[in-house]
């Protein structure tokens, strides 16, 4: 028969490969190094950071069914955790003990059930929502307290510590609760029952004053005088443990939570969120692009602490037309994604990158596709920098950032997606379902994150009308395909606008990108949404011609690619703009204005705003100045005239110079730390060779700290003989490991041998190596 394993380590020797393959992949953090043993693989199975994470992602019915072995006297049988739900089936319960197997929470075959301890450390203060034991509670009772108690009990007077151990042995007995309950006044019931929930301490002013108590002493005080609840400190008082699982019957870890909470809310066919959510993408790449855009142009400065002040945020969303809280959610994932960042000069402003360039050259899905898995994987949480919400830190700073935020958007958006496809999301149902998923991360204040995550998944087109809408569940499952699946979403790209008589153009859907590249060069936006409003104006036209088309190429875009006829009017300020576009010329000396036209050069040099500049002419048709050409550009157009940059070889230019753009941070993104099959499979694979070079060999000559001289005798032998070796060894991490390994010489100071766990030669140190000897197989 063989024996019973007495320690985890023992136990998951006593596992199949395949079993630990996954659990090495449901826990990949106890692999980062490699362990080299089993008594290694269990103590990191054992850490506290690496069980709360295991326990951090139980659903409440796996919770609760954890929390019913805690309750057992170790080791517990599979039976003992059923009868405390005898609402459910024992397959479930069993099911449900497999799965805490699977994570190494829990140990031992049905019938000698073990938890692990870090879980019991880790666990929630009230087990299942019952207080703490008895024994617990009373060991801290002076002695004429606890005379008090014994005395209203009628059990013989005891001195601490044997009065605890009396009084907590009569409350394990459930008949002898129920009779001293059958004595207690009027209302202490309801005080019990209230205290037997899921939290079961309460606030009393003078707790620890025990008095003796009557038949018309108020309830609280009786039970305490009774023992039927404790006091903890002066001001609080907790429902013993034992009393409360007496006060639940055979129900003692309450009513079974293996399932979720029902959805009964609204749904919408996956088609009306697709739509709602393709509509609300295209204004999100919309609006950041213009928010950039206005960046690149106030180049607001960035705080010495970090961010941007709220000034310089609040002018860029009165600029932008949107509100706050959508502008502070744009500039974080603007800066996530690379698009924005802060210049490297001494007096640092935010500016646009390099990659922001590339950036608005993609396709509107790919486009959006960066912005959405910016915003899952981002720490920032935006919405702390709104006004209103506590001590607000200032956005794009680094007191908007949260190291579980990553994690909570999606497991928002996971409780979204499990509501079932076209679920409205609402705040109460999605807190509702995370309650149930991850009990022990959603506490109470979860609301207020859960709204804000929403309100940012539909900002952002991830849902429709409040249900996750097709990209928004790509984003979760299939990242790769988001783009594609975007795309999918998106309405048929249109490839003409209606011209307006009052110079609007309609664009009735999604243009096309070289229709949409034409319209943003000489057309402002106005307003957008399912259908976007262009206007065309004198600095519209004006920024076509700065940047290279011709006034009959403008006339051309708007011909053929308008289904209305351009109106006249329209055409007749697109030539007057062209005709006195250019006249103007601005070179550098430090800068020159020249125009071939004498006498609008004597209506410059007479008007009034310019003369800051000091202009001087130098020949009827030149003036120069000493402001730089930028600086004369902007001050000759606020004046009411039309000049344009010209370069050295007098060609009208586009700008005088590449607008300014900053180097992007490098911004890393929350992603999950996975493992591979191969690296599964190798990690498991040296567990075991490490087993057999320690349990399956009988080493003799082992000599723990043995000398070097020692040492080399040893290793010269092996050599010789070409004999195995078991030995000890410290590598340049300082992590001791067994090898089995088959030497082939000897020399500079290292072994050169073939190691049997990863399967190749390696070159070992000798000062490394701790313990030496010759192995043998068991059976030689």
């Amino acid at each position: 028969m063989t024996p019973r394993p007495r320690t985890l380590a023992e136990w998951l020797r006593s596992r199949d490969d395949d079993w630990l393959r996954a659990l090495i992949s449901a826990r990949p953090d106890v692999s980062f190094p490699p362990p080299s043993d089993f008594s290694t693989l269990a103590q990191r199975l054992g850490v506290r950071v690496s069980v709360t994470q295991a326990c951090d992602d139980l659903d409440a019915w796996h919770t609760q069914v954890l929390e019913g072995l805690l309750l057992c006297p170790a080791p517990a049988h599979v039976d003992d955790v059923h009868a405390m739900l005898p609402d459910v089936d024992r397959e479930a319960v069993s099911s449900a003990i497999d799965r805490l197997r699977s994570l190494a929470l829990v140990w031992g075959e049905d019938d000698s059930l073990n938890v692990v301890g870090t879980v019991r450390e880790v666990s929630n203060r009230f087990v299942a929502g019952l207080g703490r034991p008895a024994a617990e509670l009373f060991i801290g009772y002076p002695n004429d307290d606890i005379r008090t108690v014994m005395r209203h009990l009628q059990l013989p007077y005891a001195a601490q510590p044997t009065a605890t151990a009396l009084v907590a042995e009569k409350l394990r007995t459930a008949q002898f609760v129920q009779e001293v309950l059958e004595r207690a006044p009027q209302g202490s019931r309801d005080v019990l029952d209230r205290l037997s929930g899921q939290v079961p301490a309460g606030e009393l002013s003078g707790a620890d004053n025990l008095v003796e108590a009557t038949d018309d002493s108020p309830p609280v005080r009786w039970l305490l005088s009774h023992g039927l609840l404790t006091y903890v400190g002066s001001n609080y008082v907790e429902l013993p443990r034992e009393v409360g699982l007496v006060l639940r019957g055979n129900r003692q870890l309450g009513p079974a939570l293996i399932d979720p909470p029902a959805y009964d809310g609204k749904r919408l066919s996956q088609s009306d969120a697709d739509g709602a959510g393709a509509t609300h993408l295209q204004d999100a790449v919309r609006q950041l692009t213009d928010l950039i855009e206005l960046i690149g142009q106030q180049r607001p400065r960035v705080l010495r602490t970090g961010g941007l002040g709220t000034r310089e945020a609040r002018k860029l969303a009165k600029s932008f037309g949107d509100d706050l809280s959508t502008t502070h959610l744009l500039l974080h994932i603007a800066q996530v994604a690379g698009l924005i960042s802060a210049s490297s000069q001494v007096d640092s402003t935010w500016l646009p990158t390099d990659k922001y360039d590339a950036w608005r050259d993609e396709p509107l899905e790919s486009q959006w596709s960066a912005l959405a898995t910016a915003w899952l994987g981002m720490q920032a949480q935006p919405w702390l920098a709104d006004p209103g919400v506590g001590e607000t830190p200032h956005v794009l700073s680094a007191g908007t950032n949260r190291a579980s935020a990553p994690t909570m958007r999606a497991r928002i958006l996971t409780a979204a997606d499990a509501l079932g496809p076209g679920a409205v999301a609402t705040v109460p149902s999605v807190t509702a379902y995370a309650g149930w998923r991850w009990p022990r991360r959603m506490s109470h204040g979860a609301e207020s994150l859960i709204e804000h995550t929403l309100r940012e998944a539909e900002g952002l087109g991830i849902t429709g009308r409040g249900a996750l809408s097709s990209m928004g569940r790509a984003l979760l499952h299939e990242p790769d395909r988001l783009a594609a699946i975007a795309l999918a979403a998106l309405p048929e790209p249109v490839e003409h606008v209606l011209l307006q008589a009052d110079h609007t153009a309609i664009a009735p859907g999604r243009l096309s990108a070289d229709l949409a590249h034409d319209m943003h060069l000489i057309a402002d936006v106005e307003s957008a949404g399912g259908a976007t409003v262009f206007r065309i104006s004198d600095a519209s036209v004006r920024r076509g011609l700065d940047h290279g088309l011709s006034v009959g190429e403008i006339h051309a875009i708007l011909r053929e690619r308008s289904a209305t006829p351009p109106p006249q009017s329209l055409s007749y300020l697109i030539d007057d703009v062209g005709r006195r576009h250019g006249a103007l010329r601005i070179g550098g000396a430090s800068a020159y204005l020249r125009c071939d036209d004498e006498s609008q050069l004597d209506t410059l040099l007479s008007h009034a705003s310019l003369a800051g500049l000091e202009l001087r002419r130098i020949a009827p048709t030149v003036v120069v100045c000493t402001s730089a050409p930028e600086d004369l550009l902007v001050a000759v157009r606020e004046a009411g005239f039309a000049p344009s940059f010209e370069n050295s070889s007098g060609v009208i230019a586009i700008a005088p110079e590449d607008e300014p753009r900053a180097r992007p941070k490098a911004t890393q993104l929350a992603r999950r730390s996975g493992l591979d099959d191969h690296d599964v499979t190798e990690i498991v694979h040296r567990l075991r060779t490490s087993d057999k070079a320690r349990s399956s060999l009988t080493a003799t000559g082992s000599i723990p700290g043995v000398s070097t001289a020692s040492t080399l005798a040893v290793l010269n032998d092996a050599v010789a003989g070409h004999s195995q070796l078991s030995m000890d060894y410290i590598d340049e991490n300082a992590r001791m490991s067994t090898r089995l390994v088959v030497p082939s010489r000897l020399a500079g100071g290292y072994l050169y041998a073939y190691d049997q766990g990863s399967k190749s030669a390696q070159r070992f140190a000798v000062h490394r190596i701790m313990a030496v000897s010759l192995a043998y197989a068991a059976d030689d």
